[in-house]
């Protein structure tokens, strides 16, 4: 096994029967990347959005929402999250399909039950990274030297608070493509989280290594 997996070769399935876990894996990690990419960029901007806007108007009604939002958001398991969009949108207003992996709008509800938990710790982080910033001495400067609002948000809070965040988002990505083995269960999505917990519970001893080898590279 080690000398194969040298050449870049996970072996056999013990499970799926003639089937390689590299030729799984080129078969659905796909699958799970591109869920897990339009979640992360759904999340990213709308996240730091919130996050400003909460401390900027810190105090008041929309503040109190977001940060509702975002202690529910983080609180509340996935799969109740995954449950409540498919009876609005997929049986309530027959918007869009409620499971499978089709076309387009098939990813809708899972990405935005994949995103909904980012969205609101980034949105909660990056409210207190805000209020950090805004009493730092150099927007005070940048104040009394007569900026404008919009100057002084942009080129001094927004560009310092972001730059804590930034080191948590290499691991936010691999965890994102690594693929939600709950909302691919929910959603019947073939993507790879399926098959890395089964290969656990069924025994799978290739597929087990072979996937993480392939997501220990990413991390």
């Amino acid at each position: 096994f080690m000398g194969n997996l040298l050449h870049g070769d996970f072996g056999t399935s013990y499970k799926y029967a003639g089937q390689s876990v590299n030729g799984i894996i080129a078969e659905k990690f796909p699958i799970s990347a591109q869920l897990g990419l339009q979640a992360f960029l759904l999340s990213l901007p709308l996240g730091v959005f919130f996050g400003i806007v909460a401390a900027r108007k810190r105090g008041k009604a929309l503040d109190y929402g977001l940060v509702a939002f975002a202690v529910l958001g983080v609180s509340v398991p996935v799969f109740i999250i995954a449950a409540l969009l498919q009876y609005i949108f997929a049986i309530r207003l027959q918007w869009l399909p409620v499971a499978q992996w089709k076309s387009f709008a098939y990813t809708i509800l899972p990405t935005l039950t994949l995103a909904i938990g980012s969205i609101a710790g980034r949105t909660r982080t990056m409210r207190t990274l805000m209020l950090e910033v805004i009493s730092e001495d150099y927007v005070k400067t940048a104040k009394a030297k007569g900026l404008s609002s919009a100057r002084i948000v942009w080129s001094h809070q927004i560009r310092n608070a972001i730059i804590p965040m930034i080191p948590n988002l290499g691991l936010e990505i691999v965890s994102i493509l690594m693929g939600s083995f709950v909302v691919e269960q929910i959603f019947a999505i073939p993507g790879i989280g399926a098959y890395f917990v089964n290969s656990v519970t069924g025994l799978d001893y290739t597929m087990t290594l072979g996937l993480t080898v392939f997501f220990g590279v990413f991390i």
